[in-house]
């Protein structure tokens, strides 16, 4: 975990898939995960709120598939 002033220096797929700032190994079988788009915004708050305001998810999925 990061500290409430720290960033990172950079960022790598064990930050995303397991956990942020992970310095230790991950389980593959057991750690990994596919983020979504709240585990995105703890990171990318601009972007996740952008990506809230455009949802259409009250009238979607409507019959397009």
């Amino acid at each position: 975990k990061l500290g409430e002033k720290e960033t990172l220096k950079e960022v790598g797929c064990i930050d995303c898939h397991v956990d942020v700032n992970k310095k230790d190994k991950a389980d593959h079988t057991k750690d990994v995960r596919m983020p979504t788009a709240d585990v995105c915004g703890t990171c990318h708050l601009r972007e996740f709120a952008e990506r809230e305001s455009e949802r259409d998810t009250m009238i979607w999925p409507n019959g397009q598939w």
